[in-house]
């Protein structure tokens, strides 16, 4: 089942991770957010819901480009946004901005390799 995720930069290119519950699959680890397209969602339409399902949020968001990992199809958003105060965070244990840099060094889930991908598509330093 394709999937959507959105990459959310602030004005300083940083980058909004969650970090997964325990109980979760990817235990743990800094992740992008997003979820599965629902049956005749369009992926767009699957972005903005998961953004107001996982963080109560409604920002505008661009399309990116598709990208296949380990066969799966996920669709890829991305968005500004600064203000964490702004933030209600309904799933996973936490969130945090965090620079290239510092994602190159992390034990993430595979949106690591996503996120270096398209980080010069995303003007991203």
């Amino acid at each position: 089942m394709p999937v959507v995720t959105f990459i959310l930069v602030n004005k300083q290119n940083e980058i909004l991770l969650q970090k997964r519950t325990a109980d979760y699959k990817f235990s743990s680890k800094w992740t992008l957010f997003g979820g599965q397209i629902e049956k005749d969602e369009l992926p767009k339409s699957a972005a903005i819901r998961e953004l107001k399902e996982e963080l109560n949020l409604d920002i505008e968001l661009n399309y990116v480009n598709r990208y296949v990992h380990q066969n799966e199809q996920i669709y890829i958003f991305s968005g500004k946004f600064d203000d964490l105060s702004k933030i209600s965070l309904t799933e996973g244990n936490g969130f945090a901005f965090f620079g290239l840099d510092e994602i190159k060094n992390m034990n993430m889930f595979a949106h690591k390799e996503l996120i270096l991908k398209f980080r010069e598509w995303l003007k991203l330093k």
